[in-house]
């Protein structure tokens, strides 16, 4: 944006609403304490960023990330149209997700107005709010391991859950809170005493990812020290033989881990779970339902209505017949 004063109030309103969205449940009469007040409030800052940069006369038509946007949104509406499921649901989502229509836009919205951030302030602000909700719900996943959750929802996992209302969301999060973490903490001009702090962060957000039980977690975290270590080693070393070995390690021990998902090689026990054999089913489901239809899909989160339809013969053996799945 060319205008720095309009440019630090859109941060204000992006920075303001990543917090909120991210950190707002309702327990208040509502059956779906986390998604429905999260999709509202992602609609409020969604519009409200979008008339920032409107009112800042931004050229929507010359921008190439508006033109990507119209198309990604043209195929959902004809997805929408085509789709034999409920208009709502393609519309809203399927309860518990809210991965319809509706939300997509919003986000298609956030998507062409973060684009036009160009000072590094800005972002640093952004990533600040984010920081913000993982010590936040650091701490509270902490003292509901200790203590038990004071949020009165409905937790059929049995796990911690943040404000997110689900285990894999949480332990996701967690992994990108910790390599922002460490992304921050490493740069030049950081005390050793915000760094020791960090360090203990790190260590109880990794905790709590063990407890959280969501492998994503770790591979999200492992994933991420691995980016911050490849910018770390080229800023201290200017050979590229040290840079390239760690890449090569880097990539031998992904290698490795991606094997033992897939319950092969000496880390099996570590990394395979049951439940990446059910999502080798779930993801064959939905390649099956993109084949048959390649251009307009089944509709806006209607994956559960063809599942059972879709799904592979050996599905009927692991999972079973009776295991059925929403989420694509």
């Amino acid at each position: 944006m060319r205008n720095l004063g309009q440019e630090k109030q859109l941060t204000n309103v992006l920075a303001a609403g990543l917090f909120i969205i991210s950190v707002f449940v309702s327990t208040e009469g509502l059956s779906d304490p986390v998604n429905v007040p999260k999709l509202l409030l992602l609609g409020i800052f969604s519009c409200a960023a979008l008339g920032c940069l409107v009112s800042s006369k931004f050229n929507f038509w010359k921008n190439p990330q508006t033109l990507a946007i119209l198309l990604f949104l043209l195929f959902s509406g004809v997805s929408v149209f085509r789709s034999s499921s409920p208009l709502t649901q393609n519309l809203y989502g399927e309860y518990g997700r809210n991965n319809g229509l509706v939300a997509y836009f919003f986000l298609s919205i956030l998507l062409v107005v973060t684009s036009q951030l160009v000072k590094r302030e800005s972002h640093k602000k952004i990533l600040k709010a984010l920081l913000y909700v993982g010590y936040l719900n650091l701490a509270y996943c902490l003292w509901v391991i200790l203590f038990g959750d004071f949020i009165p929802w409905n937790n059929p996992y049995g796990n911690i859950l943040g404000t997110f209302g689900n285990p894999n969301f949480i332990g996701a999060f967690l992994g990108i809170f910790i390599t922002a973490l460490t992304a921050y903490v490493v740069q030049p001009g950081i005390s050793w005493k915000y760094r020791g702090l960090a360090l203990i962060t790190v260590a109880i957000g990794l905790f709590e990812i063990q407890k959280s039980h969501a492998v994503q977690g770790l591979v999200v975290s492992a994933a991420g020290f691995s980016i911050i270590g490849f910018y770390f080693i080229r800023s201290k070393f200017k050979s590229n033989l040290i840079l390239a070995g760690y890449t090569i390690a880097v990539a031998i021990l992904g290698f490795i881990s991606l094997l033992g998902a897939l319950q092969k090689g000496p880390l099996t026990s570590f990394i395979y779970k049951t439940s990446v054999s059910l999502r080798g089913e779930y993801w064959q489901a939905g390649w099956n339902m993109a084949s048959q239809f390649p251009f307009t899909g089944v509709g806006m989160d209607a994956y559960g209505d063809w599942y059972r339809r879709a799904r592979d013969s050996q599905a009927l053996i692991l999972p079973g017949p009776e295991t059925v799945t929403n989420a694509a």
